[in-house]
């Protein structure tokens, strides 16, 4: 730590009475290559500023702070933070509040908030909800608000997101110059729309897995949104809100009062949501084997659901209706032949169109359904387009311009079908048979039901009877469970069959202690080691490091519980961590690694993963290059004030592990120059090249010697190598040793999923 423990005043010292002088001596050295040399990192080059160890580095770009910000995060940054609303704890990145100060970066910024969320790129989401709660409160035009409201639903897949972004924007909207609650109009609508977008059965399930974060309920957050039951997607949808905001009310008391003649009397209070739930609970399910079409059935369930929807008014029963489609599509070969199927009334056309495609009528690709003049949603179904039974839908072509479709006319009187007419005109009987299809508001009540059985297991400890009902219903989750039941063996060997990657690797400890890992471990190290299903989990790799790490050590970081590690298992994470990144494209260049080894890369946590630090976490970063690349291309090496060949030492077959503990090396000060001029001892030597310096580092260089830039020029004047540098921050600051305006030089942030493959880009020369 030696040098490290300075602190960022003690820097701007050093810089102070005399540092004008040395600074008017830098800016006369700047063109002279002889005398750059000579300036130590103590003395700013013309456009640094000074870090917090006391030396020099130059300011990120604007665009490059938030991106570093977004993926990695912090939450304390020597003063570089803004601090809002006095007491709030909340603190936010002052890039992001000067990217909000104009349009064009507020909406550059807000692109870059999607793109970071939906790709995954960021191990948390935190950095990003703050960041659009900054954009909707402090947005410098209309312009860019909608932009911010419209990206709500897509960077809030779950209600964690959600709530997080609600008190975000509630602390945010306490330092404006009229503080308030940050609940305007558009807020409002937008947040409205996380709801009343989504069916019964996908709401049911998010509502109950996710109840409270973030000091939020869904009740809170419904009651200030002022929901009407009628923007809700379908009847599932009312359901759940229902189900959500039932509670039951205290007893109500009245005092005796004889001059009014009341005598003292406690009246029942009106449970609302005990009454609810025991409903609900009387709702007949079917067993599996049992067709849901089946009219006796039908009519019970609905009755039973109506009785509490509608205070006694009976649900509307789900119909079927002979619906007759006119192909017009100009490349099918059954064109001009009238089709009549038999569907059902909530059923989205989708379905339909793919029944068409089976049919051979034409490619569901290109195959846009017409009615009333106007093309029809395939999520939508008969009952919302208001479907009558009188006219046709045409099948029309995808590629034709939205004009009008022809005038709907009444069907034809049936007339004597040949044998090619026979085939066109399917009614389907045997295919509805094999399909089961849940009307929203039926399979709604039959989960919410299950979640009311599987509570009960719960107060028995009857395993047996809960793994029954998860069987049944392959929506419920282990957040769903009774915790009673979360140390039965059993539990978890069900859940596992069913487990996505992120809960796998989350879980990995709790499956090991009960005994899991023993007897399905292959069958787990399979899992963990399917491309198909890293990818399409879009787990991060800093989650995957996390959860290798605490696995190992056998033991939380919080809590007593332990566990005996598997060795294959987490051989078997450093897989998963490659695969998390995606596929990197070898370049066939010569690398050189440097990773930061000194002080202050291990006294922080690394993108707020609480037991990695950005030391650790730039090792298995360098592992994807040495991987892609090959030992034969690539050289890594540590440095702190001295430089530490690793050379063999890490080499691609290890684990992720066995490379961290390989570079286990004293701390020392900071040197960011020493990759570059040790490359040149290298090349003068042995005559061997660097195409590519990867520098992995904080930025927070302070050496007596020569600047890491200078050190670059250098490198390129004596060896005439045109040689790139890419500099990856580990820390949410905002410096760079690498000048931003030399084309040859890359700027990203650690722990960004796309960061190995835009290093092979950059190398190319693709961007």
């Amino acid at each position: 730590m030696a040098g490290k423990s300075k602190s960022k005043n003690s820097g701007k010292g050093k810089a102070g009475a005399s540092g004008g002088s040395k600074m008017k001596t830098a800016m006369s050295a700047h063109n002279n290559p002889a005398a750059r040399i000579r300036i130590p990192q103590t003395i700013g080059l013309p456009g640094q500023i000074a870090n917090n160890a006391g030396g020099y580095s130059f300011p990120l770009p604007l665009e490059q702070e938030w991106m570093r910000y977004l993926i990695i995060g912090s939450k304390a940054d020597n003063g570089s933070f803004y601090q809002c609303g006095g007491a709030i704890a909340t603190t936010i990145s002052r890039c992001i509040m000067s990217a909000v100060l104009s349009p064009t970066t507020c909406a550059h910024m807000i692109r870059d908030i999607v793109d970071v969320s939906v790709n995954a790129r960021a191990p948390k989401q935190e950095m990003t909800m703050m960041s659009l709660a900054a954009a909707i409160v402090f947005p410098p035009d209309n312009v860019c608000k909608a932009q911010a409201l419209a990206a709500i639903n897509q960077v809030c897949r779950i209600p964690t997101h959600l709530f997080m972004l609600v008190q975000y924007i509630r602390d945010l909207s306490q330092d404006k110059k009229n503080p308030g609650k940050g609940f305007g109009k558009g807020v409002r609508r937008a947040l409205t729309e996380y709801y009343t977008s989504r069916g019964g059965l996908e709401l049911a399930a998010l509502v109950t897995k996710y109840k409270n974060r973030e000091g939020w309920t869904h009740e809170d957050l419904i009651s200030l949104l002022h929901i009407n039951p009628a923007q809700m997607k379908d009847d599932g949808g009312r359901l759940v809100l229902e189900w959500i905001m039932k509670k039951d009310k205290p007893e109500r008391k009245i005092e005796a009062n004889p001059a009014k003649g009341i005598v003292a009397t406690t009246l029942p209070a009106k449970m609302e949501r005990t009454e609810f739930l025991k409903r609900l609970a009387a709702i007949p399910t079917p067993d599996k084997d049992v067709v849901i079409e089946s009219k006796g059935f039908m009519k019970t369930i609905t009755s039973a659901i109506g009785s509490f929807m509608g205070g006694g008014v009976a649900a509307p029963v789900v119909k079927k209706i002979y619906v007759h489609f006119e192909v017009a599509h100009p490349e099918s070969s059954m064109v001009g032949n009238p089709i009549k199927l038999m569907v059902n009334e909530y059923e989205p056309l989708f379905h339909v169109k793919k029944r068409l495609e089976d049919m051979g009528v034409a490619s569901i690709v290109d195959m846009v359904l017409w009615y009333g003049g106007e093309a029809i949603s395939s999520s939508k179904s008969l009952q919302e387009i208001s479907y009558n039974a009188s006219n046709k839908i045409y099948v029309l072509s995808g590629t034709e311009p939205p004009a009008p479709a022809p005038t709907p006319v009444a069907a034809p009187a049936p007339a004597p079908a040949s044998a090619s007419t026979k085939a066109a005109d399917v009614e389907v009987k045997e295919e509805e048979s094999k399909k089961t299809w849940d009307d929203p508001l039926i399979s709604t009540a039959r989960f919410l039901k299950a979640l009311i059985e599987l509570a009960k297991t719960g107060d028995e400890k009857d395993a047996t009877t809960a793994i029954a009902i998860m069987e049944k219903n392959k929506k419920i989750q282990r957040e769903h469970l009774p915790s009673e039941l979360l140390n039965t063996p059993q539990i978890w060997n069900s859940l596992l069959s069913g487990m996505g990657m992120t809960a796998l690797v989350r879980n990995l400890g709790k499956l090991s202690q009960v005994g899991i890992t023993s007897v399905r471990s292959p069958e787990i190290i399979k899992m963990l080691g399917d491309p198909k299903a890293v990818k399409e989990s879009r787990i991060h790799p800093l989650q995957v490091l996390v959860g290798m790490k605490t696995y190992s050590q056998g033991k939380g970081d919080i809590g007593s519980m332990t566990w005996a590690p598997n060795s294959y298992i987490t051989t078997a994470l450093s897989t998963t961590f490659r695969q998390a990144f995606g596929n990197i494209t070898p370049t066939g260049k010569r690398f050189m690694i440097g990773l930061d080894v000194s002080g202050s890369m291990g006294m922080s946590m690394c993108a707020g993963a609480k037991n990695i630090t950005p030391r650790e976490g730039s090792v298995a970063m360098a592992m994807m290059t040495l991987h892609a690349e090959g030992a034969q291309n690539v050289h890594i090496y540590g440095f702190s004030n001295v430089f530490y060949s690793f050379n063999g030492k890490i080499r691609p077959e290890m684990t992720i592990q066995e490379a961290i503990k390989a570079t286990d090396v004293p701390f020392g000060a900071t040197d960011c120059a020493l990759p570059m001029t040790e490359a040149l001892k290298m090349y003068i030597s042995s005559g061997v090249g660097i195409d590519v310096f990867c520098v992995y580092t904080d930025n927070e260089t302070y050496a007596p010697t020569i600047h890491p830039q200078v050190a670059l020029e250098e490198y390129r004047r004596v060896t005439g190598i045109d040689a790139k540098l890419i500099v990856i921050g580990m820390v949410a600051n905002q410096l760079t040793i690498a000048d931003p305006k030399d084309k040859n030089t890359l700027n990203l942030a650690g722990f960004d999923t796309s960061t190995p493959e835009l290093i092979s880009m950059f190398v190319r020369g693709l961007i």
